[in-house]
């Protein structure tokens, strides 16, 4: 979590080193684009306090999209079902694809061969299953939508090599499905701080090591999903109860 008196001066040294995304649309903010997603979990929250507890071994359920409705000329963007498992530093992900209009019939029905982009491949099928099956196992519900503008980097000498810089971090709890693309009721809740986010799969370069040196920064954890519930006292009973409210 870094201060946003440091976000221009972070940003030219990054610049030295890296790339602008080029699938983030071109403007005069470094391809900023936004990033929205619904995360899900039980009555028990096993999510949440997985996360509190420090398992090494853990997973989150979201449905993830970007930008705004009236960005996309159909009113009618791509969303992502997503299983995202982190074991110690290790990142993998599941992802499947659906119709933003297709989206609450998916859910209701299951209907994974309809609705799912696959082409009929079950390997693509399969990811979409995996949601579906921690989403129906758990009984899983929505409990935050976290919503945020991103700036991403890649290094000119590993395309493995990601950096991004997430900003004006925002949050709703216990949304509808529907609130995806909202851009109201949304609070505020990392206020002075963006987060630097680094994933890479190969070594560490020494440049960005340069930089973190610099600026006298140190790794930490940093949960957006878990400060934003903490934001909503979400351990309180009267919050879990609203999670079992009708969520289309």
């Amino acid at each position: 979590m870094i201060r946003y008196e440091h976000l221009e001066a972070l940003r030219n040294a990054i610049l030295n080193y890296a790339d602008i995304d080029s699938n983030t649309p071109e403007s005069d903010n470094f391809g900023q684009y936004t990033v929205r997603s619904i995360y899900f979990d039980n009555f028990k929250l096993d999510y949440y306090y997985e996360k509190r507890a420090g398992v090494k071994l853990r997973k989150k359920i979201r449905i993830r999209s970007y930008n705004e409705l009236s960005d996309y000329e159909d009113g009618n963007p791509q969303v992502f079902l997503e299983v995202k498992r982190k074991t110690d530093n290790f990142i993998s992900k599941n992802r499947s694809t659906v119709d933003w209009k297709d989206l609450p019939a998916l859910l209701d029905t299951g209907d994974i061969e309809r609705y799912v982009h696959g082409n009929g491949s079950e390997k693509v099928y399969d990811e979409a299953r995996r949601f579906f099956y921690y989403m129906k196992g758990k009984s899983l519900r929505p409990v935050v939508l976290i919503v945020y503008n991103r700036e991403a980097f890649f290094s000119k000498f590993d395309p493995s090599f990601r950096i991004s810089l997430d900003k004006n971090i925002r949050s709703m709890a216990f949304p509808q499905i529907s609130d995806l693309f909202t851009a109201h009721g949304l609070n505020q809740s990392f206020y002075d701080f963006f987060v630097l986010e680094i994933k890479f799969s190969g070594a560490f370069p020494a440049w960005m090591a340069d930089i973190l040196f610099k600026f006298k920064y140190t790794r930490e954890a940093v949960s957006k999903y878990k400060i934003c519930l903490d934001f909503y006292k979400i351990w309180k009973t009267q919050n879990r109860a609203k999670l079992y409210s009708s969520y289309f």
